[in-house]
């Protein structure tokens, strides 16, 4: 949160190269989105000396483009780029309630005690008087005068008894008084100006969420265009084939071929639909696992089981070992099978006749004597994987090679799910692959222990 004791900031906005890019709160102060603060018509004064002098700079007062009188306090950011040398990178910069922070200053209490007062400043010049606030009646020449150091400015305070200076002792009350009012001014931009860092921390946070929002946003357009378009393609495939089969229903071989491609589009459309739910499902929060107590020999032979007709019409070298100590374990047995069957089908899949692909569960010590840590791995001597697409390889849609190029069929769904799976049973995946060597995935997930009569 912005630091904002008795509403004194109205905004809080970041400026890189002077253009004001993201401002908080943004209901009220959409209208400085955009504004080179370098070129404004008041403003840029105070915004060239805070970058040239690279100092806290109060400006103003002045009109602010979002209504109301104000001040700005840049805070001018400068970066080491690789030789070492500092380039102006933007700023930061406080909108100030000017009204607010006048009352907070306490004004008001020197006109109940019978003072006359008037704060100004110079633009360098000491006879071009600029007055930030003042009491209703005039000063006289006999007024005391003290100078406040404020962010890269000096204001002046002058004040003086409205029945004049009768006493000897009031010189000292006075004296007291100015010194004591200029310190609060001094004080209040310091409490403002010593926040550097917490706004800083807010500057890097709030430009964090605006990247994070902007390419969630992007990754949800990508994630609708590349859902419509694998949609489509097996739907043009059904119609397609379908418009053929009615053409051929007198010629039998034809008409089974046309049901079989439309039937294997059909599949394929369905995959697609299910994991897309799935998906949504798991990133709304509302997937659960369904824990019992299961045994992991007959998960392991299941899901090998499913392999058997791929395998011997590939012609694959293929293994599956099974090296655990505790059999029994409580898991979500249909989400185990499927990250099981989703990593070792894209084995196969992407492995050619007669070359291998090794499958192992073996277990290893766990920190907590409660549970069973098991490693799965799957490694294939197949197509492999560039270095250059495996960070992408969890991304939703992510393919390396298109269908065309290397006659595979796929979604680029079924890894984003796994990982999501995966993490929800707070177990952890990596791959190691090297093209045209193979693929290796690495799963490690720790169990609830249980035990035959559970």
């Amino acid at each position: 949160m912005i630091p904002n004791e008795n509403g004194v900031v109205k905004a809080f906005e970041i400026a890189p190269g002077g253009i004001v890019s993201t401002v908080y709160p943004e209901d009220g102060n959409e209208i400085v989105q955009g504004l080179d603060l370098l070129s404004l018509s008041v403003g840029h004064y105070d915004a060239s000396l805070a970058k040239n002098t690279n100092e806290y700079t109060l400006g103003g007062p002045y009109q602010l483009k979002q209504g109301g009188t104000g001040a700005l306090l840049f805070n001018p950011v400068y970066q080491k780029d690789a030789s070492g040398n500092e380039n102006f990178w933007g700023f930061v910069v406080l909108a100030i309630d000017w009204n607010r922070f006048i009352d907070q200053i306490g004004l008001d209490k020197l006109n109940d005690a019978s003072y006359n007062y008037e704060i100004w400043k110079s633009d360098g010049d000491i006879s071009n008087r600029f007055v930030l606030a003042q009491s209703e009646e005039p000063l006289s020449k006999r007024c005391l005068t003290v100078e406040c150091n404020i962010p890269n400015y000096m204001w002046y305070f002058e004040i003086e008894p409205k029945d004049g200076w009768i006493p000897a002792s009031q010189w000292f009350t006075t004296i007291f008084i100015s010194y004591l009012f200029s310190l609060m001014i001094s004080t209040s931009f310091y409490l403002y100006t010593s926040r550097k860092f917490q706004q800083q921390q807010y500057a890097i946070q709030l430009k964090k969420s605006a990247e994070q929002a902007r390419s969630a946003n992007e990754a949800k357009t990508r994630f609708l265009f590349n859902m419509s378009h694998d949609i489509r393609t097996p739907m043009n495939a059904i119609i397609g084939f379908s418009g053929l089969l009615e053409k051929n229903l007198q010629n039998e071989e034809k008409a089974k071929e046309y049901l079989g491609k439309i039937c294997s589009s059909g599949n394929l459309l369905m995959t697609i639909i299910n994991q897309i739910l799935e998906i949504a499902r798991i990133e709304s929060g509302t997937t659960a696992l369904q824990l019992k107590a299961e045994n992991i020999n007959t998960v392991f032979h299941t899901v090998n089981t499913v392999f058997e007709n791929d395998i011997r019409k590939k012609n694959l070298q293929y293994s599956a070992d099974l090296d655990v100590y505790h059999t029994f374990i409580f898991c979500d047995r249909v989400k185990l099978q499927e990250i099981m069957l989703n990593i070792i089908s894209n084995a196969i899949k992407y492995t050619s006749d007669g070359h291998a692909v090794h499958v192992k569960i073996y277990e290893k010590d766990s920190e907590d004597p409660r549970k069973a840590r098991f490693i799965f791995t799957c490694e294939d001597t197949g197509i492999g994987m560039s270095e250059e697409y495996l960070p992408h390889i969890f991304e939703e849609f992510s393919r390396e090679h298109t269908t065309t190029e290397n006659k595979v069929a796929g979604t680029g769904l079924g890894l984003p799910i796994v990982k999501s799976m995966i993490e929800l049973m707070g177990g952890s995946i990596q791959v190691e692959s090297t093209q045209g060597v193979g693929t290796k995935f690495t799963v490690d997930i720790s169990f609830d222990m249980a035990s035959e009569s559970d």
